[in-house]
């Protein structure tokens, strides 16, 4: 049965493309058939896991979201990794489905069920807003993922963040789990009160207890020249598997 997990929040730089990425990459590499979708017209995601040097060919998240195109997905640098691609058309196709007379918040459900099956996990690499692309994203999870770096800003987008999930939850009767991941942690006694203060906030068991540490060499090394982190021997490479280890147990 395809799980299917969203990376959101609607803070930027808290780790969330690279989360997405390596979630499905330690998902690859114990054989389960991983599927990423691009939903960021920043493309991070994209620009990450495949080289996109002509655009023609190629079948985009936007397309499949307009019903122009039937879903096609293509192969990464990861072994078991596929992904549907972005770009910055992406932008535009938020607002057409806005102003769209057809059903709104189900276009990527319509655009994947064809496929999912193919797949035993699929990561949704969410934009860091609130949109109608994220409501579709939503609509086809399972769980969601909300990467937190410790600081003022980012505490503000999980709180902002985590209210929303719980509004369009009941908005569209779904029932969609929510995780807590932090990200980019340091060893400072702030980290260590500003975590027990957002675990204490959270409902019992959301909070993932795996932390990805802060470790920002190895991480923009592996995004430039397209590589395993994982296999890197890195501390922050064995987070991100300690974190798979971890969710699996749960799932």
């Amino acid at each position: 049965m395809t799980r299917t997990i969203s990376i959101l929040n609607q803070k930027g730089g808290v780790g969330k493309t690279t989360t997405s990425v390596n979630l499905a990459n330690v998902l690859g590499s114990k054989d389960y058939k991983v599927l990423v979708i691009d939903l960021d017209p920043q493309a991070n995601s994209t620009d990450m896991l495949i080289n996109i040097v002509d655009e023609e060919g190629y079948t985009f998240v936007d397309s499949v979201l307009e019903g122009k195109e039937e879903a096609i997905t293509y192969p990464t640098v990861f072994a078991n990794v596929n992904i549907l691609p972005s770009r910055l058309d992406l932008a535009t196709t938020e607002k057409n489905i806005l102003i769209s007379p057809k059903a709104q918040h189900n276009r990527l459900y319509k655009g994947i069920k064809g496929i999912m099956k193919q797949y035993d996990f699929i990561i949704i690499d969410c934009p860091p807003i609130l949109n109608m692309l994220t409501v579709n994203a939503l609509n086809v999870s399972d769980e969601v993922i909300i990467p937190i770096k410790i600081d003022k800003a980012a505490e503000k987008g999980f709180e902002m963040t985590l209210r929303n999930i719980k509004d369009m939850s009941e908005s569209y009767d779904l029932d969609i789990v929510y995780k807590v991941l932090f990200t980019m942690v340091t060893r400072t006694n702030v980290d260590k009160m500003k975590i027990e203060e957002i675990t204490n906030a959270c409902d019992a068991g959301c909070v993932i207890h795996t932390h990805i540490r802060n470790q920002a060499k190895p991480i923009k090394e592996a995004t430039y020249s397209q590589k395993s982190i994982i296999n890197a021997k890195t501390g922050v490479g064995n987070d991100y598997v300690d974190l798979v280890n971890e969710l699996l147990e749960e799932w």
